[in-house]
């Protein structure tokens, strides 16, 4: 008998560290989920030490450095592309805090990754012109729009979300 393993790639945006709030949530989820028929991988913005790289092996999940978002953008986006082009992800899980996430989204639906899930943690932005200006395009790029909470999903997608 065959099994099909769906492929799933877990975007942190910001640093993949232990104590911090994006990867704390998607360590717990990924904890507690039932990956009997996936492949979940993460990716991320840094180097990761050593205790999170075991526990993400232990339970057959890969980590990939897409280096720093912030100082190289355009360099950063072509490393997630050529990542999911080249691993083939059924599902590509966005973990952001605003509009900018359409940086994260627009190499997975360049390459037409037929689930691109946007989860939001928080109800504003440090770079609100950049959420303003990038929101419209944002809203066409994902499939799923996750939230933390309703107000956190009134702000970041207006309509169309799950809490």
């Amino acid at each position: 008998m065959l099994i099909f393993m769906k492929k799933v790639l877990i975007v942190i945006t910001t640093g993949f560290a232990s104590y911090g709030g994006l990867t704390t949530v998607m360590m717990n989820y990924f904890r507690n989920m039932d990956r009997s028929d996936l492949q979940v991988d993460f990716a991320s913005t840094n180097e990761v030490d050593e205790g999170s790289l075991t526990e993400l092996h232990t339970h057959g999940a890969r980590y990939f450095n897409l280096g720093d978002r912030k100082k190289n953008l355009p360099g950063y986006m072509f490393r997630l592309y050529k990542l999911i082009r080249r691993e083939k992800y059924d599902v590509v899980h966005i973990n952001g805090n605003s509009a900018t996430m359409v940086f994260d989204l627009l190499p997975a639906y360049v390459c037409r990754v037929p689930v691109r899930i946007a989860h939001g943690h928080t109800t504003q932005s440090g770079y609100p012109i950049a959420h303003k200006v990038l929101s419209p395009l944002f809203k066409k790029m994902y499939t799923h729009g996750i939230v933390t909470s309703k107000v956190a999903g009134d702000w970041l997608y207006g309509e169309h979300y799950m809490v």
